[in-house]
């Protein structure tokens, strides 16, 4: 346990240099990898700050055959646009097309794009600023982006193609750090305020008038939004804004939750548990299997994925069964790990 402590400080040093001084940040792989660059990409063009955080949608590259399975650890650098610099700071003029998957997960820097049967996949992104929230609906991806201390940016990610979009010019969603998404519209606490925005146009609105101060965990479902705040399990309607509590039991230091069919999930003191949206029934789920490491979660067609212990792992909402999704070799060992069902 150690050993995986002093991997994640290493790694928080690492992005801290990142985002504390972008000139610094340049200078310093500069002076690293500037023989490759020479050798291999000296007609490209290298990104500078606004390209690299508040303008990734002009990021593109070249066209390849995404990856059969996800690197190992060592070989992560492996990226479906390989001609781009391994930290992604050097682009082409192309375009590449991607083949959609179920899942996407987002670890440290990199955004992967995932394979919900078999757990292979390839790098969608290979240098983005940390991912705090991400969510689903309409076929695209949205996450809140960017480095602690620096403007954070609702972005819309096609999932088929090069390119992000600021969802939201001029705002900073400096104090977003969970999301949900359901019919078309994304809801976020950003510091203690619910919003409702419009996944097409960015329109936001207020939801409500309580103060979310303590959430911890959201997901949508239906015409509610499920929250955790204050140790109870909150619906809120996504017309109204009215908020209860719903079902029982204290529920405290959630680290993520998921929706699919008639239930609502969430992972509390190692066990997973699962609410019935229906008559707010409460039952532990998969009776047997501690999730005491659990990260992140997301729910799709009757599934829930969850990385638990540097793991993908695969639940049945009918029976229970799990299953890892994880290819040999590889491990979800990274910081800031989100993921989101493309909905």
């Amino acid at each position: 346990m150690e050993l995986n402590k002093e991997c994640v400080i290493q790694k928080i040093t690492i992005a801290r240099l990142k985002f504390i001084n972008w000139s610094s940040h340049f200078k310093f792989f500069l002076i690293v990898f500037m023989t490759s660059l020479v050798i291999s990409c000296s007609n490209n063009e290298i990104l500078n700050k606004a390209d690299r955080q508040n303008n990734l949608a002009s990021v593109s590259a070249v066209t390849s055959t995404p990856l059969t399975s996800k690197p190992s650890l060592n070989g992560r650098m492996t990226d479906p646009y390989n001609s781009i610099d391994a930290k992604g700071m050097v682009v082409s003029s192309a375009t590449v097309t991607y083949t959609p998957e179920e899942l996407y997960i987002s670890e440290s820097s990199q955004l992967y794009a995932i394979d919900n049967t078999t757990g292979a996949g390839y790098l969608r992104n290979a240098d983005e600023p940390y991912v705090n929230a991400m969510a689903s609906t309409n076929g695209f991806i949205y996450a809140a982006i960017g480095f602690p201390s620096e403007t954070r940016i609702l972005y819309k990610i096609n999932v088929s193609a090069t390119g992000y979009t600021d969802l939201t010019p001029g705002i900073n969603w400096a104090n977003t750090n969970i999301m949900a998404a359901v019919g078309g519209f994304l809801y976020l606490v950003d510091g203690s305020t619910l919003w409702k925005i419009n996944a097409n146009t960015g329109t936001r609105s207020t939801l409500g008038a309580r103060s979310w101060d303590g959430a911890e965990a959201m997901t949508a479902l239906g015409s509610y939004v499920y929250i955790i705040d204050d140790g109870l399990l909150w619906r809120v309607s996504t017309s109204t804004g009215v908020a209860s509590t719903f079902g029982s039991g204290s529920w405290v230091g959630i680290p993520a939750m998921a929706a699919s069919g008639n239930y609502v999930y969430a992972v509390d003191d190692g066990d997973l548990w699962r609410v019935n949206v229906n008559t707010a029934s409460i039952e532990t789920f998969s009776p047997g299997t501690t999730w005491n490491s659990t990260v992140a979660m997301t729910a799709l067609n009757g599934y829930v994925y969850a990385v638990d212990s540097n793991q993908l792992w695969k639940v049945n909402g009918t029976n229970g069964a799990i299953s890892l999704l994880t290819p040999s070799g590889y491990t979800w060992a990274g910081v800031f790990i989100r993921m989101a069902a493309l909905q």
